[in-house]
């Protein structure tokens, strides 16, 4: 557009030095001597009317083609500011989405993680730091219930196994007559005692405590020290957990999660997530580990069970032993206070003639023991499997939120560029209608300069007109005078150089071609055209042609 723009000041500009030179030159006296050219003057007049025309037009065109050049910048930049418009409102949802989820995944961590106990403003850190005690008190004794109820149950599986051993000896020994009253209290206790369990099982996995102080109470007192080590050592770290409570110390376990700031930025967010992550994942593997761990007692157990040689080894019982264990058995089911009483004090114990059912009551204890513990590995497997996809569910979170962040980062820098090119855009659009500004301007200077000088030359058309017309006069008032004095005889002008001239037209045979400037009168207008030589301008007076 700039160099059309360009282009058709050019032409202006050699138009106008056209008709300065134009307007420089001046006819040769030949010229205006000779009136039969006046066709060919006629023709040069009605050349520099089309000139004029298409000046005039090259003007329109230029002034279309400006407007035409505000139109098309104009709906460029209109659209460019729309449609940054549109990706800023898009950006700002976006962000009012990354808000609104960030904080209800925060609100969702702390309905599952906190307790559901109203705090107060003052003790928030207060209730944290109870929290996070509570928390290691429970996973401890958690811990140790397992590993008490892993050393019950090897204890009892020892037991069974001593008293399997023990039924050989005692087959052919007299049985007492409270014998089937008491197997009939045995079984209805035990049932009792295993429906009780059940219903702990269920509702205790906030009470391990209990649930240790039931199965202390169960342990006979014959088995092998290494049933009493898990109370003592659970003792032990609860003293421990407590003197440091007292002193101030801070408990191992992960600690609560804090209430985060509204005015929190989002990479604060995004690392209190990144934390989270990682205590779950810590977490999920220390659960992955004990869950190992007791996979690998109970194939031990299992393997041991198969084992004939580890379940005879023990084989040489004797009646006192059975009874004793019995007696213990009776303690553990129906308490200290429901022994049975002994008439004669005298009298050996009694052996049972048929021992087979407490065998099986035993057994059937020991199954309900063994699947109790199957079900807690079972919760505890549920409870890693549903921290393992937590974690997966909070990583595809953190994901997406980072994936979102560097979208985000992205399209502020496509704004940046967008912003770029539109200031760019901007600073070439009034580059240009300033360059527009300033080819009007010279363009109405080069129009007014050309008005200028066509008034001239009408002035001078006008004034050479009337020369003309003066002349023709005094050549006519000549050519009577010159008649009334020689009637007879044709001699010739005065002058030699009017002898061509009458009216304004040629009266001669020889027509000379026009090498110069030549003047011809059309009512009020007046127009040069240039031949060739510059000639000098020449007057027509009375007493001839005088140059100037």
């Amino acid at each position: 557009m700039c160099r059309r723009s360009g282009s058709f000041v050019d032409s202006q500009l050699s138009t106008v030095k056209l008709v300065i030179l134009l307007s420089a030159a001046k006819p040769s006296p030949r010229g205006i001597g000779n009136g039969t050219d006046y066709g060919y003057l006629v023709r040069q007049n009605s050349e520099l009317l089309r000139a004029l025309d298409e000046l005039e037009k090259t003007c329109a065109a230029l002034k279309e083609e400006n407007g035409l050049l505000r139109k098309s910048s104009s709906p460029e930049t209109e659209e460019k500011v729309k449609r940054l418009k549109r990706k800023n409102a898009e950006l700002a949802v976006i962000a009012k989405r990354l808000e609104d989820r960030a904080r209800k995944l925060q609100e969702a961590n702390l309905k599952v993680v906190n307790a559901p106990v109203p705090m107060k403003v003052g003790a928030v850190e207060q209730y944290k730091r109870a929290f996070a005690r509570q928390r290691a008190r429970d996973l401890a004794q958690h811990a140790d219930t397992l590993l008490s109820k892993d050393k019950e149950i090897a204890a009892l599986q020892q037991e069974c196994r001593e008293l399997q051993a023990r039924l050989g000896t005692g087959k052919g020994s007299p049985s007492p007559s409270g014998v089937p009253e008491f197997e009939r209290l045995l079984r209805e206790s035990q049932k009792e005692v295993l429906r009780l369990q059940r219903q702990l099982s269920v509702s205790s996995c906030r009470e391990p405590s209990v649930a240790r102080s039931d199965k202390e109470k169960a342990a006979p007192e014959t088995p092998s020290p290494a049933v009493d080590e898990a109370p003592a050592r659970s003792e032990e770290a609860r003293g421990e957990e407590e003197e440091k409570e007292e002193q101030g110390a801070p408990v191992s376990p992960e600690p609560a999660v804090c209430l985060p700031n509204a005015d929190q930025s989002e990479e604060q967010r995004l690392q209190l997530l990144e934390s989270e992550l990682c205590k779950k994942r810590k977490e999920c593997e220390n659960l992955e580990h004990e869950v190992r761990k007791r996979q690998k007692r109970c194939l031990d157990l299992e393997s041991r069970l198969g084992d004939p040689q580890g379940r005879n080894e023990l084989r040489r019982p004797t009646g006192a032993a059975c009874s004793t264990l019995k007696r213990w058995i009776f303690i553990f089911v129906c308490g200290p206070n429901h022994l049975p009483v002994v008439t004669d004090t005298n009298s050996p114990p009694p052996t049972p003639k048929s021992p087979h059912p407490q065998v099986q009551v035993e057994n059937e204890v020991l199954r309900d023991d063994l699947s109790d513990v199957t079900a807690q590995r079972n919760s505890v497997l549920e409870e890693n499997q549903r921290l393992r996809a937590k974690l997966e569910n909070l990583e595809q979170v953190l994901k997406h939120m980072r994936e979102v962040a560097e979208r985000r980062q992205q399209l502020e820098l496509e704004h940046e560029q967008a912003l770029a090119i539109l200031k760019f855009k901007q600073d070439e659009i009034k580059r240009l209608q300033r360059a527009q500004f300033f080819a009007k301007r010279e363009h109405e200077g080069v129009v007014q300069m050309l008005e200028s000088k066509v008034r001239d030359l009408e002035e001078k058309c006008r004034s050479q007109s009337e020369q003309f017309g003066l002349l023709s006069q005094e050549l006519e008032r000549f050519r009577l005078q010159t008649g009334k004095m020689d009637t007879g005889s044709s001699s010739a002008l005065p002058n030699p150089g009017l002898s061509h001239l009458t009216n304004g037209i040629g009266l001669g045979g020889e027509r000379e071609s026009l090498s110069s400037w030549d003047l011809i009168s059309l009512g009020d207008i007046a127009f040069w055209s240039l031949e060739g030589s510059d000639g000098p301008f020449c007057d027509l007076s009375l007493q001839g042609i005088h140059c100037g």
